[in-house]
């Protein structure tokens, strides 16, 4: 917990400073949603669509992306559905506060409390690679939350601590204290690195790493190490598959994933179709953004 603490307690201790610089950053629409532990950072976009029921589909950006990448995709997507992107705890500026743990647990009961003050259901929760385990968790707990799941570039728990495995081979993010002392000094380089590791679109490269450079130097936060240290463990939760309609995507260019069985992520759920995006890498919803919506389109049908 020490290494957990080093990357939270500073940001307690300098949260109202922090929030108050994200607000100056952020456009117009760009919401906080003050909770015990954390601060949220938010998004809603109302659905353009005609259809009488209008379901909202959760995204929870995936690490270092953050909700400004997701900028032109929303733009596509709210012609089927209304968006609600929030930020992870402990990225971007979602910012922890000094009694926030870094557990699956008490991150779902965040994501229970958010979803349901913000009230904008039906949910359709896409939550991208770890965080999809967190999503499949949640409606375990919560099934009446939502009434269909995205699996974009998730592995299931077995694969994700196989994926961690190849990440971090020398488990260097991985050791507490070294990993955050790492990530503290070398945060820009590395969030570079992993776009250039992980994005089949080169193009993406420059302009998705600035966009978190600019973040950071308004305060943003990147826990990584918190997040494997607390969360991609032996203690992940394990549950029977979910009875919700789901559908599992898998960019097929994602080299940190190259060992993972992507049918087992079928398993997730009774209900589980699979799409493979054959010119994507880690990021299959933005580097095909037109794939992604149609896929999404079809799916919100039959939900």
């Amino acid at each position: 917990m020490l290494g957990i603490y080093m990357d939270t307690l500073p940001l307690g201790f300098n949260h109202k400073q922090r929030i108050t610089k994200a607000k100056a950053w952020s456009q117009n629409d760009i919401h906080f949603f003050d909770l015990p532990s954390v601060t949220l950072r938010y998004r809603f976009i109302e659905s353009n669509s005609n259809l009488k029921q209008r379901p909202t589909l959760v995204i929870i950006p995936d690490p270092p992306v953050m909700i400004e990448h997701y900028a032109s995709l929303v733009e596509s997507l709210r012609n089927h559905c209304n968006i609600l992107l929030f930020e992870m705890p402990g990225f971007g500026f979602s910012l922890p506060k000094r009694n926030f743990k870094m557990n699956s647990d008490d991150l779902n009961e965040i994501y229970a409390l958010f979803l349901k003050a913000i009230n904008k259901g039906p949910y359709i929760l896409n939550f991208p690679c770890l965080s999809g385990l967190s999503a499949a968790y949640l409606i375990h707990n919560h099934p009446e939350l939502a009434c269909g799941l995205i699996l974009t570039q998730t592995a299931t728990k077995t694969h994700s601590i196989n994926w961690r495995k190849t990440v971090d081979p020398k488990n260097i993010l991985g050791t507490p204290v070294v990993g955050q002392l790492l990530l503290r000094s070398q945060r820009k380089n590395m969030t570079r690195g992993w776009f250039k590791t992980v994005l089949h679109k080169k193009a993406l490269l420059n302009p998705y790493s600035d966009i978190c450079n600019d973040a950071y130097n308004h305060g943003a936060c990147f826990c990584l190490a918190s997040g494997l240290q607390g969360l991609v463990t032996p203690k992940l939760p394990e549950h029977e598959p979910v009875d919700t309609p789901a559908l599992v995507i898998w960019g097929m260019h994602d080299k940190t994933h190259k060992k993972t069985v992507k049918e087992d992520t079928l398993k997730l759920s009774k209900h589980a179709q699979l799409e493979e995006f054959e010119h994507s890498g880690h990021f299959p919803d933005l580097e095909e953004p037109d794939k992604f919506t149609e896929s999404i389109a079809k799916f919100i049908l039959h939900v």
